[in-house]
């Protein structure tokens, strides 16, 4: 409970200095813009000429980034038709696209197994996602050491405009390189406890059995190039688990929404991020999170088209 006391006492601290802030704004902007009060007509004016900037910084985080990263499908410029020549028979065109879709899946299928050869040449762990075979796994220099199967997966809609870009290819082309990651548990647990009075208390710590330490699990990973792989366990989750998992979501988020602010500070476009999340159970879940080391790899195969 000592927790919930420390954590319920730094939010009435927190609310109590934004209160305090929003007291301030309010007397501020009373004192600052009292022609509001004598003026009512010019009110319209005002709101209007300071949502521009709103609109303005909305566009370019938001909107923008849409249509940079999400280009509209074409025929000319898709991954999945790159094979049909512009001067096509009608008639021909869907035989094609059939035939143009299976090159596609096997031309990703070539550059999954290229990253896995890739991740080969490391002496740490890394994650292959098989998503074609619901399938993630852990592996170390080509072997795997511990295969999980997936129950349930999304991807972001960003994945279906994505194939249409010239590039596709060359983003899956090398493994992914992990970046950040939270997670509603620790990465290395440590047990503290206190040293044994004697040799016959320290016989009984070393008979014990070891306590099994499996929480709810919910983790989020950022790789390079905005690709971003959430997992979340196919168990109910718990009351304390679910605390855990709107603490966790507020972190990521605000993690997300200071890479926004910062690629505006720099006068550089915000990336959209390409999410996955995939269900598994809760020890294949823990055992990825906590045996995945800092810059881990990972090897993607999206489904077939």
């Amino acid at each position: 409970m000592s927790i919930f006391r420390r954590c319920a006492a730094s939010i009435r601290r927190v609310i109590q200095k934004l209160q305090q802030l929003i007291v301030s704004f309010k007397n501020g902007i009373t004192v600052h813009f009292k022609f509001l009060h004598e003026h009512p007509h010019t009110r319209k004016y005002f709101w209007i000429f300071l949502a521009i900037p709103a609109l303005i910084i909305f566009a370019i985080a938001v909107i923008l980034p849409l249509k940079i990263n999400l280009p509209v499908m074409s025929t000319q410029n898709s991954n999945l038709n790159f094979f049909i020549p512009a001067e096509t028979e009608v008639d021909q065109i869907e035989v094609l696209k059939k035939f143009s879709n299976k090159m596609a899946d096997l031309k990703s299928e070539e550059l999954f197994l290229n990253s896995q050869i890739a991740m080969a040449n490391r002496d740490s762990i890394n994650l292959i996602v098989n998503l074609a075979d619901s399938v993630v796994s852990l592996n170390i220099q080509g072997v795997t050491i511990r295969e999980c199967k997936i129950h349930h997966y999304k991807l972001s809609h960003a994945f279906k405009h994505i194939k249409a870009v010239p590039l596709f290819f060359d983003w899956l082309a090398e493994p992914f390189t992990l970046k950040d990651e939270w997670a509603t548990t620790e990465k290395v647990p440590i047990k503290i406890r206190k040293a044994p009075k004697d040799t016959i208390e320290a016989k009984k710590y070393k008979t014990e059995p070891a306590a099994l330490d499996k929480p709810d699990i919910y983790f989020t990973m950022q790789f390079d190039r905005n690709l971003f792989l959430r997992v979340k366990q196919v168990e109910s989750i718990t009351l304390w688990g679910l605390l855990r998992r709107c603490f966790y979501q507020k972190i990521v988020f605000l993690n997300i929404t200071k890479d926004t602010i910062l690629a505006l500070f720099y006068r550089t476009t915000p990336q959209y991020p390409y999410w996955i999340e995939i269900t598994i159970s809760k020890n294949d879940a823990l055992a990825i999170y906590r045996a995945l080391p800092n810059k881990a790899a990972l090897a993607l195969r999206l489904p077939p088209a």
